[in-house]
């Protein structure tokens, strides 16, 4: 077995890691709902693909989920910016994120940061046009493999 295969072991499956990212994702719309008075809408649909070349041989034993993304109407005024991206940095802190995102922009009416987790799940939080949310899970085992414990007979 690689190192590779291992590694993804660890980890929940596939169907967990989706079922954890998607409570994240539910903690982190109720509390800016709660504190900033935002509502939500979901604004794209649940899509997957293969783990690529950084696990060779894996083949369809694992798979990257992008959840679907949710959407907030309008801008999230700038006053409210450093207010929101601290809530979703705790949040994501307890799901293992790095809670100091990568800032992608930081303009007026313009914000875009990505939390990272060490196992290539990546959170976005950013407003602009609307305000969004999204999470892309990191390459994890499907129920399957993980269950059988080895990779599949090529």
């Amino acid at each position: 077995m690689s190192d590779a295969y291992r590694e993804l072991m660890q980890r929940p499956d596939i169907e967990q890691a989706q079922e954890i990212y998607t409570t994240m994702l539910t903690t982190i719309r109720e509390r800016l709902t709660a504190e900033l008075g935002r509502a939500w809408k979901q604004g794209d649909d649940l899509s997957g693909s293969g783990c690529g070349n950084g696990y060779p041989g894996l083949d369809a034993d694992g798979e990257i989920r992008r959840l679907p993304r949710w959407d907030s109407p309008g801008n999230l005024p700038d006053a409210q910016w450093p207010r929101a991206q601290e809530l979703v940095g705790q949040i994501a802190a307890t799901y293992g994120f790095n809670p100091a995102p990568k800032v992608f922009k930081d303009a007026p009416s313009n914000h875009d940061v990505v939390y990272r987790k060490s196992d290539g799940a990546l959170l976005n939080f950013g407003t602009g046009k609307n305000t969004s949310v999204r999470v892309d899970t990191g390459c994890h085992l499907t129920v399957e493999a993980h269950r059988r414990g080895s990779p599949s007979k090529p």
